[in-house]
């Protein structure tokens, strides 16, 4: 399972994230590794500084992101790009090069962190759109694993997804995935 935040299975505090709620609920009992960022930015990323933990058969392995990262695939991208354009919230969107391509470096990161932990015969989640570039650089690294990716927030109309100066990029890079599924 991969997402933008995760949560440890033995933090027991209180989380608002849906998101988060489900993928506990979901996993607890199945053999299971969630990966994702653990919500710290750091003045430098260390690729292969990470933390595990574990909770019966569930499992996490978190990382931190730099400033630059959480400030252009976080705060930029992800934020001002495909969380307003996908709302419908024109006013909201602003487009950066330098924010895709932190979006992008990011996503490569995760993947390979990803790469360095799964078998050949796991089956991968990836939630929602934080992670939309994820497959592909799998595929990049020779992952043939089942791929499966779903978007937790509504996809915009044709002409409103257009709007984003990479639709085509997003668009294609949904297609490495095998299975797709929106709310």
């Amino acid at each position: 399972m991969v997402s933008n935040r995760v949560i440890s299975p033995d933090n027991h505090a209180p989380t608002t994230g849906g998101l988060a709620v489900a993928v506990v609920d979901a996993l607890h009992d199945e053999k299971s590794l969630w990966v994702g960022w653990n919500g710290k930015v750091t003045a430098r990323n260390h690729e292969n500084d990470y933390e595990t933990s574990h909770d019966g058969v569930m499992s996490t392995m978190t990382w931190s992101l730099s400033r630059d990262e959480y400030d252009g695939f976080y705060r930029g991208f992800s934020n001002e790009v495909i969380w307003p354009v996908f709302h419908s919230r024109m006013d909201r969107f602003h487009f950066s090069q330098q924010d895709y391509d932190t979006y992008l470096y990011v996503n490569q990161l995760f993947a390979q962190h990803l790469a360095e932990c799964v078998e050949p015969d796991d089956i991968i989640w990836v939630h929602d759109y934080h992670f939309m570039h994820l497959a592909s650089y799998c595929r990049q690294l020779g992952l043939r694993n089942r791929i499966g990716f779903f978007l937790h927030i509504p996809f915009p109309c044709e002409s409103v997804f257009r709007a984003i100066p990479v639709h085509e990029d997003i668009a294609w890079a949904l297609q490495q995935y095998q299975l797709l599924g929106f709310q």
